[in-house]
C-alpha cells in the first residue's frame, strides 16, 4: 500500500506540472484587456472557398448561403466537395438554386453566378475529406484558399477580415474563430464548451504570448500555394497533422478572434464520445510522427515548448486514467467484499452500455472498449460509493487520501483546473453568468468522465493503430432552426440557451422528453441497473453470525455494585455450556478496516510506550528494562524477583500512546507467563469513566482464559468509577497456552464485544448482557504481573520465577459500521425511545434494582 501511496503522490504532482501550462494561459488572459474589433479594409483578392461534404443534407445549403452573404469585396468562388450524384444534399441543392439536372452531370456543375459570387457543386468521386480538399485545391487559381465544413455557418465578414489579417502579417494561414449553432443539451453544451470556449482561450492566449495556433480543420483561410505544397494527409486528424508539418517548417498559423463561423455540435452520446476517440488517437499519432521534426525545426524552444504541450493534450489522460486508478484501489479497502463485488459489476454494467453506444462491430475492439472502460468507471464507481456510505454514517474520514494535506490539495486544484479554464473562457467570451456557471459546475463530474471515456478508447486505438471511425450526428434539432434546414439560422450563444429564463422556459419539454426516455429501458436502464447494484453494495450490510465454541465456561463471583445485573438473572450468560439449552451465535456487524500490523521488532517507541508504573494489588513495579526483545522477533515482558520502589518484584507493560481505540480488533499472537499469583493480560482500558475489556491468562492453570468487562456509565470525564472485577468468567480454551504461540483477539461492536483463540469464538457479551458494552475510546495495554488476590490467580509461586510472556505480533483493526446504521439524526430521533424524565438510572434496565 505504501508503494501505491507513492505513485499516487508521484502522478498527483506530474499531472499538476502539466496543469500548471494550462493556469498560465489563464492568467495571461486574465491580465490582457479586450482589444476593440479593428476597422477592416475591403481587399479585392480573389478567395476559393472549399465545402467538403459527406451527407449533410439541408446543411450543405446553409453552408452555401451563409458564404454566398459574405461581404468580401473580392470575386469568391465557393465549392461544394461531394463524391457524388448520390450524396444527401442534391436533392436540396436542386430545389435551393433549381438546378434540376445535377443527378445527370459530372465534374464541376455551376449553380450561381453573380458576378462577385460563383457556387459550384463539384463530384469528386473520392470519400475523405482531405482527397476531397486536396483535389479541389489543384483546381482552383486564386491567390488565396479558405476551407469550411459544410456543417458550419460562416459570419458575414470572415473572408474580408481574414483576408485583411493575412495582408498585416507575415504568416501564410489564418485560423478564425469558431461558434455554436445552439447549446441547448447536456452534450451540445460540454462539446461547446470543449471546441469554442478552450480552444478559443488558448487561441487568444497563444496569440499574446506571440506564439503559433492550431489548424482547427475548418474556417481557416491561406495562401492557396501553401495547401498545394502541403496537401492534408489521409489520417483521422489531418488539421492536426497540418499544423504540425508547417510548424516544423518554421510556418506560423494567427488567430482571427473576431470573424469565422458556427457549427452543429454533437446532439448525443455517441456523437459527443466519437468525435473526442477520433481526436484522441488522431491527435496522438500527430504527435508522434512529427515529434522529431518538429523539435528538430528552425523554430525557438518557446515554441517547442508549445508543440509538446499541445502535443499531450491527449496523452497526458493516461495519467489521469493511472491516478484514477490507484486513487480507487486506496479507497476499495474501505468498502466490504460484498461492496467490491458491487462497484465492479456496475461498472461493467456501465462500460458495456457505452461501449455499445460506440457501434463497434469487431470483437477485439469491443473488448478492448469495454475493458478499458471499465478500469475508467471501476474507481469512480467505488469512490461514490465510498461518499455514500460516508454521508450514510456521517463519517468523511474515509474519503480522505492517505496523502498530505498539501498534496491532497494539489491534487483538487489538478483536478478543477479544466473547470478553472472553461469559467475563464466564459468570462473572458461574456458568456458567464450565474445560471451558466452553475450549470457548468453542476454537470462537470459527468462530463469529465464522459470526456475522458471517449480520449482513453481514442488512446487505446493509437496504439493499437486502429483508424476507428463513425459518421456522426451534427444536425441542429431546436425548433427555430428547422425552416428546411436550408436557411441560414441566427447562433444561440451558451449564455442565450442556459440563462435563467430559457432553462425555466425548456423546463416542461426537458421534463417530458426525460419521462419519454424512461419508457425506453435501452436508453437508460443500464444506467438505472448500475445505480441500484452500487445502492445495493453501500446498503446491504449482512451480520456474520458466528456460533461460540461449546467450551466449558464458568461465571466468577462479582460485586453486585453499581452498574450490573447479577448474573442468575442471566442464563445465557456464559456461553454455550449455561443453562440455555441449544447453541450460541454472535453477530458480526460492518466490516474491519487493517490500521496496523506490529510485529514489534524492533518496538516502535513512538507508538508504544513502556510503562514504568504500578497499581493497586499489583506486587511489582513495572519497569521499561523488563520489556526485552527476542531473538526471533518480537518482545519478552520479563517478571522477576527483584526489589524496585516499595515492591519486591519488577515486571513489564506496554501501552499504546494513543488513548483513542474505540470499536475494532485486537488480536495479540503471544505465549503466556506460566506460574501460580502471575497474571499475563492484553486489554482494553480508560479511567473517568473507568471501562475497560480484558483477555487474561492466569499463570495457575493457562489452558483457561479470563474474560471481563468493566462498565461505568457517562461522558468522557465523568467521574464513574465504582467497577470492581467486572463480570469475569473462566472459559476452557481447550489447550495449554503457555505452550506455544497462539492468536487471541478481542472484537468490540457497539452492541456486541466477542473473545476469541486462533480465530475460534469463546466467549460473547451483548449490550446489557450483564453489562453494557464499553462505549468511549481507550487504550490498548500489554503485561505481566504478579497479582495479590490468591483467591483469583492463587498465590505466588516464587520458585517459577523469573517468567514472562513472549509476544511477536500485534494487529490491529477499526471497525467499519454497515452504512445503514447510520441513519440522519432526524431519523434517528424518530425511531428511538424517548429519555425518560427523572433520573437517568430509572430508565437503564441494565441496572440492578434497589435491594
Amino acid at each position: 500500500m505504501t508503494l501505491m501511496v507513492w505513485l499516487c503522490a508521484a502522478l498527483t504532482l506530474s499531472l499538476a506540472l502539466y496543469g500548471t501550462g494550462h493556469l498560465l494561459c489563464v492568467l495571461v488572459i486574465a491580465s490582457t484587456r479586450r482589444q476593440p474589433q479593428p476597422e477592416f479594409g475591403h481587399p479585392t483578392t480573389p478567395i476559393s472557398v472549399l465545402v467538403p461534404a459527406r451527407d449533410e443534407g439541408a446543411g450543405a445549403v446553409r453552408a452555401l448561403k451563409s458564404l454566398m452573404a459574405q461581404d468580401h469585396a473580392g470575386p469568391t468562388e465557393i465549392i461544394l466537395l461531394v463524391k457524388d450524384d448520390s450524396d444527401s444534399a442534391i436533392p436540396f441543392l436542386e430545389q435551393a438554386f433549381g438546378a434540376s439536372d445535377l443527378r445527370t452531370r459530372q465534374g464541376r456543375v455551376k449553380l450561381v453566378d453573380s458576378g462577385r459570387h460563383s457556387v459550384y457543386v463539384a463530384f469528386t468521386g473520392l470519400d475523405l475529406k482531405s482527397d476531397k480538399v486536396n483535389w479541389g485545391a489543384l483546381r482552383v487559381e486564386t491567390p488565396l484558399l479558405a476551407i469550411l465544413d459544410c456543417d458550419h455557418q460562416a459570419d458575414p465578414d470572415w473572408l474580408r477580415s481574414s483576408a485583411c489579417l493575412l495582408q498585416d502579417s507575415t504568416a501564410r494561414i489564418v485560423q478564425s474563430r469558431r461558434a455554436p449553432l445552439y447549446t441547448d443539451g447536456f452534450f451540445q453544451l460540454w462539446d461547446s464548451l470543449h471546441q469554442h470556449i478552450g480552444c478559443e482561450l488558448f487561441n487568444h492566449a497563444f496569440t499574446r504570448m506571440r506564439l503559433t495556433v492550431f489548424f482547427t480543420g475548418t474556417t481557416a483561410v491561406m495562401e492557396t500555394a501553401l495547401l498545394k505544397a502541403h496537401p492534408l494527409h489521409e489520417c483521422i486528424t489531418e488539421d492536426v497533422n497540418l499544423s504540425y508539418e508547417i510548424l516544423s517548417e518554421g510556418e506560423r498559423i494567427i488567430h482571427n478572434p473576431h470573424s469565422g463561423s458556427s457549427e452543429d455540435v454533437s446532439p448525443d452520446l455517441f456523437s459527443f464520445l466519437a468525435r473526442r476517440r477520433r481526436w484522441a488517437s488522431g491527435h496522438t499519432e500527430a504527435f508522434f510522427r512529427h515529434l522529431g521534426g518538429v523539435l528538430s525545426g528552425p523554430i525557438s524552444l518557446r515554441e517547442k515548448l508549445q508543440f509538446v504541450f499541445h502535443g499531450m493534450h491527449y496523452i497526458v489522460c493516461i495519467g489521469v486514467f493511472a491516478l484514477h486508478l490507484v486513487i480507487g484501489v486506496l479507497f476499495l479497502e474501505d468498502l466490504s467484499i460484498t461492496g467490491a463485488l458491487a462497484a465492479c459489476l456496475s461498472s461493467l454494467v456501465l462500460a458495456s452500455w457505452v461501449s455499445h453506444t460506440q457501434r463497434s462491430r469487431e470483437w477485439a475492439t469491443r473488448l478492448s472498449e469495454t475493458a478499458v472502460l471499465l478500469l475508467w468507471f471501476f474507481p469512480a464507481v467505488v469512490i461514490c460509493m465510498n461518499l455514500a456510505r460516508a454521508l450514510l454514517l456521517g463519517d468523511f474520514s474515509t474519503t480522505m487520501l492517505p496523502l498530505h494535506p498539501t498534496l491532497q490539495l494539489v491534487g483538487l486544484v489538478g483536478l478543477a483546473t479544466p473547470l478553472v479554464v472553461l469559467l475563464a473562457g466564459l468570462a473572458r467570451f461574456r458568456q458567464l453568468s450565474p445560471s451558466t456557471a452553475a450549470t457548468v459546475i453542476l454537470t462537470y463530474p459527468a462530463a469529465f468522465y464522459l470526456d475522458l471515456s471517449g480520449v482513453l478508447i481514442g488512446v487505446v486505438d493509437c496504439a493499437a493503430r486502429r483508424r476507428h471511425w463513425h459518421t456522426v450526428s451534427r444536425t441542429a434539432q431546436a425548433p427555430d432552426h428547422q425552416a428546411g434546414g436550408a436557411e441560414t439560422v441566427k447562433p444561440a450563444s451558451i449564455l442565450d440557451s442556459w440563462s435563467l429564463e430559457a432553462i425555466l422556459a425548456q423546463a416542461p419539454s426537458a421534463i417530458g422528453r426525460g419521462l419519454a426516455a424512461m419508457t425506453k429501458p435501452s436508453r437508460f436502464g443500464p444506467a438505472a441497473v448500475a445505480l441500484g447494484i452500487s445502492c445495493s453494495g453501500v446498503l446491504y450490510s449482512p451480520e456474520t453470525q458466528l456460533r461460540v465454541a461449546e467450551l466449558e465456561c464458568e461465571v466468577q463471583a462479582h460485586d453486585g455494585e453499581p452498574w450490573i445485573v447479577p448474573a442468575t438473572e442471566l442464563s445465557d450468560h456464559c456461553g454455550a455450556l449455561g443453562e440455555q439449552t441449544g447453541p450460541q451465535w454472535a453477530n458480526r456487524t460492518g466490516s474491519l478496516r487493517p490500521t496496523r500490523i506490529d510485529t514489534l521488532s524492533p518496538l516502535d517507541t513512538t507508538y508504544w510506550d513502556k510503562l514504568d508504573t504500578t497499581f493497586f494489588c499489583n506486587e511489582a513495579v513495572f519497569t521499561p528494562q523488563n520489556v526485552q526483545p527476542l531473538a526471533g522477533g518480537g518482545i519478552h515482558l520479563h517478571l522477576e524477583a527483584q526489589r524496585a520502589q516499595d515492591r519486591d518484584y519488577t515486571s513489564a507493560s506496554i501501552a499504546s500512546k494513543t488513548d483513542r481505540h474505540l470499536y475494532g480488533r485486537y488480536e495479540v499472537t503471544m505465549k503466556p507467563a506460566r506460574g501460580s499469583g502471575v497474571l499475563t493480560a492484553f486489554f482494553l482500558y480508560r479511567f473517568d469513566p473507568w471501562q475497560e475489556i480484558d483477555f487474561e491468562f492466569l499463570g495457575k492453570d493457562t489452558t483457561k482464559a479470563l474474560l471481563n468487562v468493566f462498565y461505568n456509565p457517562g461522558k468522557e470525564g465523568d467521574l464513574y468509577n465504582y467497577g470492581y472485577r467486572g463480570t469475569p468468567v473462566i472459559v476452557d480454551l481447550g489447550f495449554d497456552a503457555a505452550d506455544d504461540y497462539h492468536r487471541y483477539a478481542i472484537e468490540w461492536e457497539p452492541g456486541e464485544i466477542r473473545w476469541f483463540a486462533d480465530d475460534q469464538l469463546i466467549h460473547r457479551r451483548k449490550s446489557g448482557r450483564p453489562t453494557p458494552v464499553p462505549h468511549l475510546p481507550m487504550r490498548f495495554h500489554i503485561n505481566v504481573w504478579p497479582i495479590c488476590s490468591a483467591e483469583l490467580a492463587g498465590p505466588l509461586d516464587t520458585t517459577a520465577l523469573p517468567t514472562g510472556a513472549d509476544i511477536t505480533q500485534v494487529s490491529l483493526s477499526e471497525w467499519q459500521p454497515p452504512a445503514q446504521s447510520g441513519l440522519p439524526p432526524f431519523l434517528s430521533e424518530m425511531f428511538s425511545k424517548p429519555e425518560p424524565a427523572g433520573d437517568w438510572r430509572q430508565g437503564a434496565d441494565w441496572i440492578q434494582p434497589r435491594r
